[in-house]
């Protein structure tokens, strides 16, 4: 659990909480924000607590105030929060969140993107497609949708 800090401090100078903030607002009558929860299960999993209701007991045992904000009650970190959030996150879409952290971490670590590339995007294909042209081959397969039926 040592490490922690180290993880704790890299999460913030690459502003993850504040991004998914930004993205996710916060219900006001929440005491704690979708980014806090992010950067609390970031943390916990870190130290091999995979499964929501061991998350929740590692954030009240191992994840203080000082990683984590002033202010924060460990005690609201249930595994129904945790659940809660994942459910937002998943339902709002993840796709433009992801892009914009890896824009955070970019930005925050000065990092050369002379040779990067990434491909966030997905291509859904309908018909029948004829398999004799040369070129990228339409198969059946997983989508970002998880849709396995679907042509990509």
């Amino acid at each position: 659990m040592d490490h922690l800090p180290l993880v704790a401090s890299f999460i913030d100078k690459a502003r993850i909480p504040q991004v998914i903030d930004a993205y996710y607002p916060m219900d006001p009558q929440l005491e704690i924000s979708y980014g806090t929860t992010v950067k609390a299960m970031i943390l916990s999993i870190l130290t091999g607590r995979y499964l929501l209701y061991k998350i929740s007991r590692c954030i009240k045992l191992c994840c203080s105030e000082m990683l984590l904000g002033e202010g924060i009650r460990m005690s609201k970190f249930t595994d129904d929060w945790l659940a809660e959030t994942l459910d937002h996150l998943y339902k709002t879409g993840l796709e433009f969140s992801f892009s914009r952290i890896i824009i955070g971490v970019i930005e925050s670590f000065h990092i050369g993107i002379d040779f990067l590339h990434q491909d966030n995007s997905s291509i859904k294909l309908y018909g029948v497609y004829e398999q004799e042209t040369e070129g990228p081959k339409v198969i059946n397969g997983f989508s970002r949708d998880h849709a396995l039926i679907l042509n990509r």
